[in-house]
């Protein structure tokens, strides 16, 4: 635990009041044409300004905090996305984690690190993410290019199938693997037995 607190005094307020203010500015510069080139400007404008301001602040930007962070600013980057208030959730992200290692003494990295919290992380990022294609065309159409898994019907739906079990990203999980493996090896045992007594 750190003698000395990050972001003390009104340093969030202010960095949580200035990421709403940019929301609602690029919410309203999208329904302008011109916002298509502006807000890409702005984002990077931003990212640059709270990255500074963090830093600034003794911040550090291990693995888990610039994984929210930066990519958080690049779905912020893409057109349609920055309709969705992104920076507000980046900076209030930030800052609680922050918070939780300052006041509570708790390391995110490894809280994060531990893998039913990766469970859980990964579920939200698909789920955050699959919310986001149903809204915007342009997302849909880069995950559709990279294969990413929102038009699977188990996702959308949140039902599993019912013959096989499957993980988040449609592979099956390691228990269905092996349950499917002894079956094949008890079908080919069985098998073998009655070749011999016949």
């Amino acid at each position: 635990m750190q003698n000395q607190k990050r972001l003390s005094g009104n340093t969030p307020i202010l960095m949580v009041f200035l990421a709403f203010t940019i929301d609602l500015v690029q919410i309203g510069l999208d329904a302008i044409v011109i916002g298509v080139v502006v807000n890409r400007l702005i984002d990077i404008a931003v990212g640059w300004l709270f990255y500074r301001w963090f830093k600034s602040n003794g911040v550090d930007f291990k693995k888990t905090r610039a994984l929210i962070f930066f990519g958080l600013a690049f779905l912020e980057m893409l057109p349609g996305v920055d309709a969705f208030p992104l920076w507000i959730i980046d900076i209030i992200a930030v800052i609680v984690s922050v918070k939780i290692e300052d006041e509570l003494g708790i390391n995110t990295e490894a809280v994060l690190n531990n893998p039913r919290a990766q469970k859980l992380l990964k579920r939200g990022i698909i789920g955050g993410v699959t919310a986001v294609a149903k809204r915007s065309a342009a997302v849909r159409g880069i995950l559709n290019k990279s294969g990413w898994p929102q038009n699977n019907a188990n996702i959308n739906s949140g039902k599993q199938n019912s013959t096989e079990k499957r993980n988040i990203d449609n592979t099956p999980t390691p228990n269905t693997v092996r349950d499917t493996k002894i079956k094949e090896q008890q079908n080919r045992k069985s098998n073998a037995n009655n070749n011999e007594q016949n």
